[in-house]
């Protein structure tokens, strides 16, 4: 029972992320003006400090508040699925949750 409910949150959040018209393109926007980077920079290799954040920001997001795997977003970024996992175990132990990106407007 707790399995089906868990799914039913995971659906209707994502109904709700998709109502409000976000999706991966939106949110990597959203982040890119956040950390005044060119959004493309996210989907390099760089090792900037600033870039790599962004990049862990937009994986944490992704994965826990959008409820993509975390195949999606390597697909997405060109890395490995256990890159994408570190960076939102990295993004969480660090304390940098996305609170300070309104992805209410």
């Amino acid at each position: 029972m707790q399995v089906l409910e868990h799914a039913d949150e995971k659906m209707s959040r994502q109904a709700k992320i998709r109502a409000q018209g976000w999706d991966f393109k939106a949110l990597s926007g959203k982040i890119a003006q956040q950390f005044d980077i060119d959004v493309q920079m996210m989907f390099t290799p760089s090792k900037d400090r600033i870039v790599s954040r962004a990049r862990a920001m937009l994986c944490y997001l992704a994965v826990r508040r959008f409820m993509m795997s975390g195949a999606d977003v390597a697909r997405k970024l060109n890395l490995t699925s256990s890159m994408v996992s570190r960076a939102v175990r990295r993004t969480e132990k660090k304390g940098w949750m996305g609170d300070e990106i309104a992805l209410d407007s």
